[in-house]
């Protein structure tokens, strides 16, 4: 089985695993939301006091006048409102992953490298986007496709998990056993639970009676 990175998931599944690093994502996340849906009493009775200040002069003028048209609209003078407020036209790298990894575990593959794609090349998660599509070849029978996302995933991190263990997978399948050797003791280097994801794995059940994968599990 070939791996879909969902690091934001993981991390909160396995705090003290090979992806606690991004918890951060996640906690300083809850923290904001937090922060913005808790404000001090103090702020509170600010901002009352600037309402009530604010509506006084309109006060007023209700009371000075029982009609008043309505204030005239300038055209040509007001920007849009994407313009006005771009943080609401635009999604973060985390917000879109997140979608296209939603849409990716629920099988629609299109709309998921869709998304992937969207993902900036400078973004934390673009390596992981990478991966993904190379797994989105690879459930389609692209393998030359999946190949190729999964080295390119790796140009990056050279340290990436997932990738190393999917280029396993591939080769296994394709029958290439030395070269699915070569890359699975690269991924059990990384990481030991790649030994778990191993002895499961039904991809991998063709290396199984190769002296050189037993003394490998035997070695990690």
């Amino acid at each position: 089985m070939s791996y879909i990175h969902d690091a934001l998931k993981r991390a909160q599944e396995e705090k003290d695993s090979l992806y606690a690093g991004y918890g951060r994502i996640i906690d300083d996340g809850k923290r904001e939301r937090r922060r913005r849906l808790k404000p001090t009493v103090f702020g509170l009775l600010v901002l009352l006091g600037l309402v009530v200040a604010a509506m006084s002069p309109f006060d007023s003028m209700l009371l000075g006048s029982k009609e008043r048209k309505a204030p005239s609209t300038m055209s040509g003078s007001a920007e849009p409102a994407a313009a006005m407020y771009p943080r609401f036209d635009r999604e973060s790298g985390e917000e879109i992953y997140r979608r296209a990894l939603d849409l990716h575990e629920r099988g629609k593959l299109a709309e998921a490298e869709a998304l992937y794609r969207k993902i900036p090349a400078g973004d934390e998660r673009y390596m992981f986007a990478l991966n993904n599509r190379g797994v989105v070849h690879l459930t389609r029978g692209d393998r030359e496709g999946a190949r190729v996302l999964f080295l390119k995933a790796l140009e990056g991190n050279e340290t990436y998990v997932d990738s190393w263990y999917n280029l396993a997978c591939l080769y296994a399948a394709e029958g290439e056993k030395e070269r699915a050797v070569e890359y699975l003791e690269k991924a059990l280097a990384i990481s030991s639970e790649v030994k778990e994801w191993a002895e499961v794995d039904e991809d991998l059940v063709g290396l199984r009676s190769l002296p050189e994968y037993k003394a490998l599990m035997e070695r990690y």
